[in-house]
């Protein structure tokens, strides 16, 4: 019983401490209490940080919609710096959906849609690569399905391998 209290303080601590810093960016996160929230929060800090790399940010450039336009593009026509529309995404648990439960999936969403899913059971497994740098990898790879990039191609490997590229320095 007492390891369960110490776990459970650890978490609320961490989660205390990682938001504490968060609330002011990302502010649009609706997730479950607990150690996934917390490491989706520490993903979210880590790709903020990725997004002000100018070689993370040709990133946009390696990608176009379906109408042809870079992400870069379609990012300069909001006026936003990444970090900036990043922070401006929602991001909710989608931990009971089909994607998350059967498929695997870390999160998802829609071409140019403002919502991102995260499987927040996925962040908080203890054995999982998202808890660290993959984590801010996926972030990044959803950021830019809101942008407008679709799969399928290209494939959702070649989109998060093409990210490690650019970002993971």
């Amino acid at each position: 019983m007492r390891r369960i209290i110490l776990i459970a303080a650890a978490i609320l601590t961490l989660q205390t401490a990682t938001e504490a810093g968060q609330k002011s960016k990302f502010v649009r996160v609706n997730l479950p209490l607990g150690l996934g929230r917390a490491t989706v929060f520490r993903a979210l800090e880590g790709a903020k940080r990725r997004l002000q790399d100018p070689a993370c940010l040709q990133v946009l450039t390696d990608f176009q919609d379906a109408g042809g336009r870079t992400l870069q593009a379609n990012l300069e026509a909001l006026a936003k710096p990444a970090a900036d529309y990043l922070a401006d995404l929602w991001f909710v648990d989608g931990g009971e959906s089909w994607l998350c439960l059967t498929m695997g999936a870390a999160a998802f969403t829609a071409p140019r849609g403002r919502v991102i899913f995260v499987c927040t059971s996925r962040f908080a497994d203890p054995s999982s690569a998202l808890r660290s740098t993959l984590g801010e990898i996926v972030i990044i790879h959803e950021m830019l399905h809101t942008l407008g990039l679709r799969e399928n191609p290209p494939t959702s490997a070649y989109i998060t391998a093409q990210v490690m590229k650019r970002c993971d320095r």
